[in-house]
């Protein structure tokens, strides 16, 4: 009914139960520590819409027990010392299966049954260091060294952050950073080569203006650059970002018979923030910003990723004319995103969606822009509150476009859309 191209079963179970203590060893230092267990299981069994075919099957269990440390201790009141480390011990079940398909560009996909386990230990340490030399100069050091004891690596990540006082009202900040992470688990368990893949990697340089307006009104800019590395590509598919594959291709990762680590990215762009708190009965956030987001395909070539909206803006705030009600409203703006188009002759000739493997990215979508109006009514018990709220998103029913898809039943590209306008109301009761 809603022209989908697959569809089918999807129960997700969570749990998560931990215990926290902090302690407080003196006015000059405290600790916090926590002890979690985390697990869920997955019962998803999806069919191909046209063919009735099984697509998906995942029936897999992800469990993780994890415990974190960290101390703070003030050295001297120019000087403060923040150190720790967690731990997490994985226990993760895959049983899952993978039918024969083509893959986003018309190639073919040998089926694949997964049975595997990953049981492993991630370890981290980190020290952060905290100092002001002067009234007007803060700066901090920070080093974090993890462990992955399933590919056996050691990773090291460097951070600093210096900020200066300019004046009572203006203050100027630049920050600079490593980041480490691991592949999703499900990507590691279906290649054994994935053990000697290095983690993807990151390095953000930031830097920003802030200033106070008024005493409830303070305005930021930013400008920063995020360089990414090791990233894990297919290379039977060289023109595609895999990592983005859960957005233009159904909403899961498909088996990948071989990965490689050289994938790159790079994320450059300028925000900007005025904000005003509450005061005088009214409050409000006014955010803009303008980035470019790019990858390089196995093909050598860089083009745009599926987040590369370029322009982002929006507006919000509220006015409170008393204790009992409140009037609020947000509108948003976001440049068209890209796509890739459809292989019409493709997509008509295998009866399954296809994309144009020689425009990857190479269009975008008309830009999205919606107003969510809401308010609220408070009465208040004493000793409790009950809230009635009624909001409608997308006032004015702009039909914002989701995708383009290839519509099965008719042999012909279509279009899904985004919510049109959604009238949501409820009631909460604080006590």
């Amino acid at each position: 009914e809603n022209d989908m191209q697959y569809y089918g079963r999807q129960d997700i179970y969570e749990r998560t139960t931990g215990l926290n203590w902090q302690a407080l060893w003196s006015k000059n230092g405290f600790s916090n520590v926590s002890l979690s267990y985390t697990r869920s299981r997955f019962q998803e069994d999806f069919r191909e819409t046209n063919t009735q075919s099984p697509l998906v099957a995942n029936h897999s269990t992800e469990s993780s027990i994890r415990f974190r440390n960290v101390n703070t201790c003030r050295l001297h009141p120019a000087h403060t010392l923040e150190f720790g480390m967690d731990a997490k011990l994985l226990r993760d079940r895959y049983d899952n299966t993978y039918a024969a398909i083509t893959n986003a560009t018309g190639a073919a996909m040998p089926a694949l049954r997964l049975q595997k386990s990953l049981n492993s230990l991630k370890a981290g340490t980190f020290v952060n260091y905290n100092v002001k030399p002067l009234p007007w100069c803060t700066g901090q050091l920070g080093v974090r060294y993890d462990f992955f004891a399933y590919n056996q690596t050691g990773q090291v990540s460097p951070r600093a952050l210096l900020t200066l006082q300019v004046s009572e009202l203006a203050s100027l900040h630049a920050s600079a950073g490593v980041f480490h992470q691991n592949m999703p688990s499900i990507l590691l368990v279906q290649n054994p080569d994935a053990k000697t893949m290095s983690d993807p990697a990151a390095t953000h340089y930031v830097i920003g203006y802030s200033r106070l307006l008024s005493e409830n009104t303070k305005w930021t800019v930013e400008a920063y650059l995020k360089q990414y590395r090791h990233f894990p590509m297919d290379p039977a598919q060289p023109g595609l970002f895999m990592l983005d594959e859960i957005f233009y291709r159904y909403a899961f990762f498909f088996s990948h018979a071989q990965l490689l680590d050289n994938g790159k990215a790079e994320t450059r762009g300028i925000e900007m923030t005025l904000q005003k708190k509450l005061a005088d009965k009214f409050y409000g956030l006014l955010s803009a910003g303008y980035s470019i987001a790019r990858y390089q395909g196995q093909d050598q070539k860089w083009r745009n990723r599926v987040f590369d909206n370029r322009l982002l803006f929006s507006c919000e705030g509220g006015y409170r004319p008393n204790k009992s009600w409140e009037f609020s409203g947000r509108w948003i703006f976001a440049g068209g995103a890209p796509y890739t188009p459809l292989d019409l002759q493709a997509s008509a000739a295998l009866q399954r969606e296809v994309l144009d493997e020689q425009r990857i990215n190479a269009e975008r979508y008309p830009a999205y822009h919606a107003l969510n109006l809401r308010f609220d009514k408070r009465f208040n018990f004493g000793q409790s509150n009950l809230i009635f709220y009624l909001s409608v998103w997308n006032i004015y029913n702009h039909k914002n476009i989701a995708t383009f898809f290839w519509n099965e039943a008719e042999k012909r590209q279509d279009t899904i859309y985004q919510w049109g306008a959604l009238p949501i109301f409820g009631f909460e009761y604080e006590f």
